[in-house]
């Protein structure tokens, strides 16, 4: 369990990383559109990044909601190794893996 967390949030961290990338060089574009006046480029731009942002928030949303949901709500033990954590945080933090990856599986499965 402990190795498929650990893989799950090493997805989820370069899918974020991707994501970032990729608004990163929306932007880039983004200021050359508006330099040069081109309105359909800054729409479609605009469109492109509002998209990846909430893509990025979701996911953000559905891990914290679930660690919360499980008695995990305490944003500094999100960010402890695992190894460090109490049993009791172990236990919260490999149910919440288990709900994500539920989620995850009736998601594709649909």
């Amino acid at each position: 369990m402990q190795e498929d967390l650990i893989k799950k949030i090493a997805n989820l961290m370069t899918e974020q990383a991707t994501a970032f990338t990729s608004l990163d060089s929306l932007t880039k574009q983004l200021i050359v559109a508006l330099v040069r006046s081109e309105p359909n480029n800054i729409e479609s731009l605009s469109r492109t990044g509002e998209t990846e942002l909430m893509r990025m928030r979701a996911r953000l949303l559905e891990i914290t909601t679930t660690l919360t949901a499980v008695g995990l709500a305490s944003p500094p033990s999100w960010l402890k190794p695992y190894p460090v954590l109490s049993n009791g945080e172990k236990f919260r933090c490999d149910l919440a893996m288990a709900l994500l990856q539920s989620a995850e599986c009736r998601v594709q499965s649909s």
